[in-house]
């Protein structure tokens, strides 16, 4: 490849797998997600009945005796309260609108998650296509070169088919052409950077800056793997709660990529 600008090595499949691994956005998503279906199953526990059992034993002491207690003068009350399922529009409902957050959440995961995938693929589509418009530029300059220096030497010969303006010309056009290079050049740091900010690869120096910035060479990793450390991928259910079967699943679910 003999282009002026070096040639990301990093495929498209790598690149939008890196950042479905990498992207801390879409990491705090799944984790919505996840809230929603624990929603659904506190709120299908609000549909089942209930039994409420309330047991008290109370003591009394003969009188005169503050601390003298007999067994035949306590009292021990046992309460049973049921609730059935009869009347449970208000739960009906919020187990309904935990259904329509789950799947609101979902969709809303998806469509991040795609674009996400979108714009990894629309930024290496740039960068080649910044490479391909600098060789352009580089050659429409070396041409404008050429064209300044064709039209001075013919200047001072004194033809007449060539005037000043058409010297000023050329170098306002040499001019022109050297700028698209320089931008050219810039506008391709500025998108190698986008790349690397889209796949969570940029990672700042205590200055806050990226130290990457300026290597010619800088090629982005990909990653297909979460960390070891970085836990359960929707994240741990809490201590004093017992899931059903379902929820549980949940911790067995493989990451993206």
């Amino acid at each position: 490849d003999s282009s002026g600008l070096p040639k990301i090595q990093l495929s498209v499949d790598d690149a939008m797998v890196t950042a479905l691994v990498q992207r801390f956005d879409l990491m705090d998503q799944r984790g919505r997600l996840a809230d929603d279906w624990r929603g659904i199953k506190l709120a299908a526990d609000d549909l089942k009945s209930a039994l409420n059992l309330n047991v008290s034993h109370s003591l009394s002491a003969r009188d005169g005796k503050a601390f003298d207690f007999g067994a035949e003068d306590s009292q021990t009350e046992l309460r049973a309260a049921v609730d059935l399922p009869l009347n449970r529009r208000s739960q009906r409902n919020g187990f309904r609108q935990s259904l329509i957050n789950y799947q609101v959440a979902r969709r809303s995961l998806m469509e991040l998650e795609d674009n996400i995938k979108f714009s990894a693929r629309q930024d290496l589509r740039q960068l080649s296509l910044d490479r391909v418009q600098y060789d352009i530029s580089v050659i429409s300059a070396a041409l404008a070169s050429e064209r300044v220096y064709s039209t001075q030497l013919e200047l001072s010969l004194g033809l007449a088919t060539v005037t000043a303006r058409d010297f000023l010309e050329a170098q306002r056009d040499y001019r022109a052409n050297l700028s698209s290079v320089a931008n050219g050049r810039l506008g391709y740091i500025v998108n190698r950077a986008k790349l690397a900010f889209d796949l969570e690869l940029m990672l700042l120096d205590d200055d806050g800056l990226w130290p990457e910035l300026n290597q010619e060479q800088y090629q982005p990793e990909s990653n297909g793997v979460f960390p070891s450390n970085a836990g359960p991928t929707y994240g741990e259910l809490p201590r004093g709660v017992w899931p059903s079967t379902k929820i549980k699943r949940m911790q067995g679910v493989r990451p993206p990529g």
